[in-house]
């Protein structure tokens, strides 16, 4: 009999778990079960198809067949009531049980909603599924107004500035973007997107959102501002009831514990995305590392684990990128300075454009850019690799340094002066 695994959840996690399983050809039958009634999409192209730039198509992995693509049997709009652990079973809401061998928890993540008056009106919104991106697509209004700073919160913001609409920015917070970027690049992007005509209202607080069943506005602690859209933009928790439920421990983020072969405390479940506590590559604390690419490659490693194949995970690289309009802001490792043995090191080319390298002992610990696209690639080498910052002085000159690390001419020449 072939032996069975069962994944909870069709985003790119359980998705890269169940192309692992199936492209390692050992005959495994593969049950992708997830409460989206849609086959697995890209949250990070939400904003491109907000702004009118990319058809609905677009926004999947494989398009609309992807279903009919896939060799693994996939059961869209099903919810999970529980797990058994010791019966190794689960129970649909439709009453159906399913038995499994091993089984992969992808359940993803889900939106912090403030217990705020008005949060549940019409027209507000938390970017988290496909429906909430075409929700904000097909709303019809003028002003809009996005609580919360963050990635997804710009990215929105730009978007519907594209399509005419007139945008306020809530930071509760004295910054944009606070936890990605130095004062100085919160302010440098700031000043980008007022000049854009987003209007960021940054140390204010929201109370309560105005209207009858359809938001009109949101009154703060210090003005009133009327609109037809409100995104809730306040960041994502990990989705993790099914695995506490089931006995599974949690970690202090409330993240599902996995070890580095993204395991749980029952040896025949395995836990990925979102929905996990992982180990930062870079400063080795654990925590919610929540982004596409660590997803991806902790589900392809579950999935392989699954068959018992041993693969272990590195660790989570928390790489952040923002598009807006033409300048790209990146973030990665380090960006405060926690004592005196850390120092900063600001270069820029003009009031748009900037890096700046968070350094301890002469090693690079953080980098963040604001202007054109900069090759992160190049500082994620110097990172994980302990490099001395004095090795951007050195490749002007040795042809041999070159030679050994090629990497180093992608750097902007600049940072080589």
């Amino acid at each position: 009999m072939k032996q069975k695994v069962l994944i909870l959840g069709g985003g790119i996690a359980g998705y890269s778990a169940a192309q692992a399983i199936k492209r390692a050809g050992h005959g495994v039958q593969v049950t992708v079960i997830t409460e989206e009634p849609e086959p697995t999409y890209s949250a990070c192209v939400f904003a491109e198809y907000i702004a009118g730039e990319i058809p609905r198509e677009r926004v999947f992995i494989q398009g609309q067949d992807q279903v009919a693509l896939e060799p693994s049997e996939w059961m869209l709009g099903q919810k999970i009531t529980g797990i058994d652990p010791e019966k190794k079973s689960l129970r649909l809401e439709s009453g159906r049980t399913l038995g499994f061998d091993r089984l992969i928890l992808a359940t993803g993540s889900r939106a912090v909603v403030p217990g705020l008056p008005g949060v549940h009106k019409e027209g507000v919104y938390c970017l988290k599924t496909l429906a909430d991106a075409r929700g904000i697509l097909e709303a019809t209004g003028k002003s809009a107004v996005v609580v919360g700073s963050g990635p997804v919160g710009l990215e929105v913001a730009v978007a519907l500035r594209k399509r005419g609409w007139d945008v306020s920015v809530i930071e509760l917070l004295d910054d944009v973007l606070p936890r990605l970027f130095s004062p100085v690049h919160s302010r440098m992007i700031q000043s980008l997107l007022e000049g854009w005509g987003i209007r960021v209202l940054v140390a204010e607080r929201l109370l309560e959102i105005e209207g009858g069943e359809h938001a009109e506005g949101v009154v703060t602690d210090k003005r009133t501002l009327a609109c037809q859209l409100v995104l809730l933009g306040i960041g994502m928790q990990p989705e993790a009831g099914l695995a506490e439920r089931a006995g599974l421990r949690a970690g202090a983020s409330g993240g599902v514990t996995v070890d580095a072969y993204m395991r749980t405390n029952n040896e025949d479940i395995f836990a990925c995305g979102d929905c996990v506590e992982s180990v930062d590559r870079l400063s080795g604390v654990p925590g919610l590392n929540m982004l596409w690419g660590n997803a991806k490659m902790q589900g392809t490693i579950a999935g392989l684990n699954s068959l018992g194949l041993g693969k272990k995970y590195p660790g989570a690289l928390n790489l952040t990128t923002l598009k807006l309009y033409d300048t790209v802001a990146a973030s990665v490792g380090e960006v405060r300075i926690p004592d005196a043995s850390y120092q900063e090191s600001i270069r820029g080319y003009g009031e748009k454009s900037s890096i700046r390298l968070v350094v301890k002992e002469g090693i690079v610990k953080g980098v963040q850019t604001v202007g054109p696209q900069v090759d992160m690639s190049v500082f994620l080498n110097m990172m994980l690799c302990g490099e001395k910052l004095h090795i951007l002085r050195d490749a002007k000159n040795k042809r041999s340094l070159l030679e050994q690390k090629p990497w180093l001419v992608r750097l902007p020449a600049y940072l080589r002066e």
